[in-house]
């Protein structure tokens, strides 16, 4: 990895996923608005949701089925929705960043949501909503955890849509990417709760449940922590720069740095430090007694010496498969100041000694 850093100086394209921002301006307006329902977490390829009619959590004989999520994680249902009703997914969960999603998103149908014209996004957050938590609960506890800025309306919009997925330096700042931060944490910790059944199953953590956990305010402090720091306007500063200096260099064009580059890294990680938070989980006894297992909740996060590493090539690795018919990309992919995954669709992190990201 250090090799792939000092060769790319020389070409001076550096991709990083660092830094960390703050919020607490209002940025609950969208730059686009939904043209269809919207499952983020975020944008799910391919999931199929049903309305729950009677919200008993089951698909029954009636529930009418959306199509499959598209890859802006559009999706539509036949008839109109039914107030009261719940939208979940169903056995079709599909895909994000290219890899199996696991979670069980919800909306609960409120008053409004049914007016002609009104799209809805299926959220971590909606689901938090759906579960029972107020709009305070959440704000309270994304703030304790350090992730400050986020506002009631944020809550029912789509967590995606402070931005568009092409925009670089210029277009972009902290505040439009509060939303999907807190999105992605929220995301992390009830992946984390689910896959321990620490009183909760299929995504239903409550508010309740939460606030008697002696350890996931930890968690979500943790998630917080990891999350800012892949996502923040100093880290395309930070690309955009090398790009630059790359312009000069390179004989061809040379494509931008998008956040689309950033969010895939980030999401990869923020899996990857899921499964790891779950295995501390799985491998610790009680030692306290309290009947829920003793986690390490800091680990693989950017306290580690090997974290800085895993978001440069992550960054560099989602650059490449994005801008792979770019001719400055192949030529740096082909001469070893990039990763070569020219002929890639998708990255993760794979564990072992040490760490490596790997495509395929």
């Amino acid at each position: 990895m250090r090799k792939l850093i000092i060769g790319l100086a020389s070409l001076g394209l550096v991709f990083a996923v660092t830094g960390c921002g703050g919020g607490g301006e209002s940025h609950a307006d969208n730059v686009r608005e939904m043209t269809g329902n919207t499952l983020c977490d975020p944008y799910i390829v391919g999931a199929v949701m049903f309305e729950d009619m009677n919200g008993d959590g089951t698909q029954d004989a009636g529930d009418q089925v959306s199509t499959a999520s598209a890859t802006d994680g559009t999706f539509s249902f036949t008839n109109p929705l039914t107030v009261g009703s719940i939208l979940r997914m169903t056995a079709t969960t599909g895909t994000h960043n290219g890899y199996a999603f696991d979670g069980g998103l919800t909306r609960k149908v409120e008053a409004g949501d049914t007016t002609a014209g009104v799209y809805l996004a299926v959220t971590p957050f909606t689901t938090l909503i759906n579960n029972g938590w107020t709009e305070q609960n959440i704000i309270d506890v994304l703030a304790e955890g350090g992730l400050t800025g986020i506002i009631v309306e944020d809550l029912r919009k789509d967590p995606m849509g402070t931005f568009n997925l092409t925009d670089t330096v210029g277009s972009i700042n902290d505040a439009k990417l509060e939303r999907l931060r807190a999105s992605i944490c929220i995301y992390n910790l009830l992946s984390v709760v689910n896959a321990l059944n620490l009183g909760a199953d299929n995504y239903d953590l409550t508010y309740e449940k939460f606030s008697t956990h002696p350890q996931l305010k930890s968690l979500m402090t943790n998630m917080v922590q990891q999350v800012k720091a892949g996502l923040s306007k100093e880290t395309m500063e930070q690309i955009q720069a090398r790009i630059e200096e790359a312009k000069g260099q390179c004989p061809w064009t040379v494509a931008d740095v998008t956040i689309e580059d950033i969010i895939k890294g980030s999401v990869a990680i923020a899996d990857f430090v899921i499964g790891k938070t779950v295995t501390s989980c799985h491998m610790s006894n009680d030692k306290n007694g309290d009947g829920y297992p003793d986690c390490d909740y800091n680990a693989y996060t950017q306290s580690s010496a090997d974290f800085a590493e895993w978001k440069n090539e992550l960054g560099e690795s989602f650059y490449v498969i994005r801008t792979a018919t770019n001719q400055c990309t192949q030529y740096a992919a082909q001469n070893g100041m990039l990763p070569n995954v020219l002929t890639k669709t998708k990255c993760k992190l794979v564990d072992g000694s040490p760490v490596t990201v790997s495509c395929e």
